[in-house]
């Protein structure tokens, strides 16, 4: 009986080991495959990135800017936050699952695309007031070939 008992022991050690190993393998594989198509699953991101800003700037932004206001800072954070969900929920389960993997955790996901949406917005920020500075100069330097 204890023979057995030592068998089936031993049985179920190498069973765990294998699994393991299978596992490490399906890991492997699987990051060996996001590096392989790193360019592809780039594109994927940047493509869900950039709908979810347009998306989230016509919903939320945009009577801001118009208006000519600053957004508080508190709700800029929710809108932050509103951005990254809605880029997950473009993905759908299985990217999101690959961009997890990617990151590491969902933590890491969320910190990168909130980030890429900070700096888009302020790009963008920047540049509506270089428009806007640029188009005061022009009003106000008289037209070509006048004298001042």
């Amino acid at each position: 009986m204890e023979i057995t008992l030592i068998i089936i022991g031993g049985l179920l050690i190498v069973i765990a080991i294998i699994c393991s190993g299978v596992i490490g393998f399906l890991r492997w594989k699987k990051s060996h495959e996001i590096v392989l198509n790193f360019k592809k699953y780039m594109i994927l991101l940047n493509y869900f990135m950039a709908k979810a800003y347009d998306m989230i700037h016509k919903d939320r932004i945009l009577t801001y800017s118009l208006e000519a206001m600053k957004i508080p800072d508190r709700e800029f954070t929710e809108i932050s936050y509103e951005y990254a969900r809605l880029v997950i929920k473009l993905m759908g389960p299985n990217i999101f699952k690959d961009f997890t993997f990617f990151y590491g955790n969902r933590d890491t996901l969320m910190f990168n695309l909130i980030e890429y949406f900070n700096v888009k917005y302020e790009d963008d920020e920047v540049r509506h007031a270089a428009l806007d500075s640029l188009s005061q100069e022009q009003e106000e330097s008289p037209p070509n070939g006048w004298a001042n």
